[in-house]
């Protein structure tokens, strides 16, 4: 190789060390460690940006934005990391609503961990995750081991409950039962905007529940109320009645009725078959 050939790789290995510590500094520069003091510079994709990799520990991972993501809850930031990770911003405060971790199905047929420490760990990833003040107004409502066939999970569905009422509220935990490594995470939180208190009483929800399956024997029944966003934007008391029924040539009868609390008026069916 003749001198300048030698010249210009070594000018070459140069420019591209200045260009990789530039925009190592560039990185360091643009996305702090946390969202604190003042962010008025950054655009809002920019800030779900930050607030992934505050959510992650990892201030340098690569991600990349997939869009918007737009539902009656309100809009997410959307962003996947190489290895598989998805995660997704709340437009409101820039907190994690979801987020789903890369992991090995083939490591999660086995059941290490009981389902009491899987509650456990469960309940330490929300309290490193968010407030503590929301951690102590969560209940269990749903703990379970789901066996998918190929792969097993631990599930819990943690919620805050005020005056009998699930409110939205609510954080989601999945784990790996052979390792009890969190494999998802699903947080949603809006503040109460309508009364706790229903004109419908459960009977008479149970009654119009029972009406939407023509020739229904009820054989089991539950009710209970939440606070959903069954239409537009705007947030109702419902109930959501769960009916089931003898079956119909050996298939499943009935299903899960979502029901105004206020008004009485039927939002969803959703039948079992």
């Amino acid at each position: 190789m003749n001198s300048k050939k030698i010249l210009w790789h070594s000018v070459m290995t140069v420019i591209i060390i200045l260009l990789a510590v530039f925009a190592f500094l560039v990185i360091e520069t643009k996305y702090p460690e946390k969202l604190s003091g003042d962010m008025s510079g950054y655009s809002d994709v920019e800030l779900a940006e930050i607030a992934v990799r505050e959510f992650i520990g990892n201030s340098s991972v690569i991600l990349e934005y997939k869009g918007t993501e737009e539902t009656v809850y309100g809009d997410f930031y959307e962003f996947s990391t190489a290895d598989g990770g998805m995660f997704y911003v709340d437009s409101v405060g820039f907190e994690i609503s979801r987020a789903r971790f890369p992991s090995d199905w083939n490591e999660m047929t086995e059941v290490k961990i009981s389902l009491e420490d899987a509650e456990g760990i469960a309940r330490d990833f929300i309290a490193e995750k968010t407030p503590r003040s929301e951690v102590e107004k969560l209940e269990t409502i749903e703990g379970k081991l789901q066996d998918h066939g190929s792969f097993k999970e631990y599930s819990f569905t943690f919620n805050e409950i005020e005056d009998g009422v699930e409110l939205l509220k609510y954080v989601h935990v999945a784990l790996n039962p052979s390792t009890g490594d969190v494999i998802s995470y699903i947080r949603l939180w809006r503040e109460t905007e309508v009364s706790l208190v229903p004109a419908i009483s459960d009977e008479e929800a149970l009654k119009i529940a029972e009406d939407q399956f023509e020739g229904i024997v009820v054989t089991e029944s539950d009710a209970w109320l939440t606070i959903q966003y069954p239409e537009e934007n705007k947030q109702r008391l419902t109930w959501l009645v769960q009916i089931t029924g003898e079956p119909k040539d050996f298939i499943m009868v009935g299903g899960l009725v979502s029901i105004d609390a206020q008004t009485g008026k039927v939002y969803q069916v959703a039948h079992y078959a």
